[in-house]
């Protein structure tokens, strides 16, 4: 790890993030991909970090000349009528828009944007967040599934949290800030909300609620029915952190007990401070238990660790 952090100047978090990712960057020379990354950094302007989490997800990336790589994104740039800097922000996030040709990328927008009734560029952003496999399977699959499953996510949403709270923008927003949702089918997302709500606080929770109103068994326990205070705190804590229903079910349940050992706290317990950090559910448990010694701190940190 020395090595790799005096060849890009980079926090050992960072690098760990990226090695975790793709074990294959490990065989490289530090060196040389570091200045490989320069070379990509003065041609695009993107940051080095950023650079190398894109080698990270697509390590084909490192075929294409820094030259040959500005070309595409000035093709993209073309073809999308967007400016160079926005087309390498959607790159950072979604690189495997170089293996598509810019006016099949074009296209593609145009139709999840009519699909899920949104502008273009909120359906590139949609696109880039998407994974690899769903974003190929996409130009193959018939038009109108994108729609099916978001009007299958609001369906699960109002079961669970109510009409008044479940709208459409609601879903919308649910969506941008996790498009990998729309890559499960709904039964899938119903299935993880309710592993995620299947926990019941212990008394102490009940005491202490989370800044912000509501109780914690008005968080992550809370049954189905209309939009109640109890749901309103659960439905909040999944707008802050919608990749946990990404999770399945027994992934879900697995990272509760995970966090109670670790925070060495009841199971029930955990509930109350999830409503406050969700995100500490997408935690490896390997990671949370690495750090269980540093008491309260090793939560604060536990976003840090994803």
């Amino acid at each position: 790890m020395a090595a790799w952090v005096r060849a890009f100047g980079l926090a050992p978090q960072q690098l760990r993030m990226v090695l975790e990712r793709q074990p294959a960057l490990h065989r490289a020379n530090p060196q040389l991909l570091a200045d490989r990354i320069a070379a990509y950094t003065r041609a695009t302007g993107i940051s080095a970090y950023n650079v190398l989490y894109m080698v990270a997800r697509k390590p084909t990336l490192l075929q294409l000349p820094p030259a040959g790589l500005l070309e595409r994104v000035e093709e993209l740039s073309r073809a999308l009528v967007l400016p160079s800097e926005q087309v390498l922000r959607l790159l950072v996030s979604q690189p495997h828009f170089l293996d598509l040709p810019p006016d099949t990328l074009r296209a593609l927008s145009g139709r999840v944007a009519g699909e899920l009734r949104v502008r273009p560029t909120a359906a590139l952003n949609v696109l880039a967040g998407l994974p690899p496999g769903e974003l190929r399977g996409l130009l193959s699959r018939p038009p109108g599934m994108l729609r099916e499953r978001l009007l299958g996510l609001r369906r699960v949403l109002k079961l669970t949290f109510g009409s008044k709270r479940a709208t459409a923008a609601t879903t919308l927003l649910l969506i941008s800030r996790c498009p990998a949702l729309l890559a499960l089918p709904p039964r899938a997302v119903a299935a993880s909300l309710e592993a995620l709500m299947s926990v019941r606080p212990t008394k102490a929770a009940l005491a202490s609620p989370p800044s912000g109103g509501g109780g914690a068994a008005g968080g992550l326990a809370a049954g189905g029915g209309g939009a109640t205070g109890v749901n309103r705190t659960l439905l909040d804590a999944v707008l802050a952190c919608p990749h946990v229903l990404t999770l399945p079910p027994a992934v879900l349940r697995a990272r509760f007990v995970e966090l109670a050992a670790a925070a060495r706290i009841d199971l029930g317990a955990v509930v109350n401070m999830l409503l406050l950090q969700p995100r500490l559910l997408l935690v490896d448990p390997a990671k949370v238990r690495a750090a269980q010694h540093g008491g309260t701190q090793c939560m604060n940190c536990g976003v840090s660790l994803i």
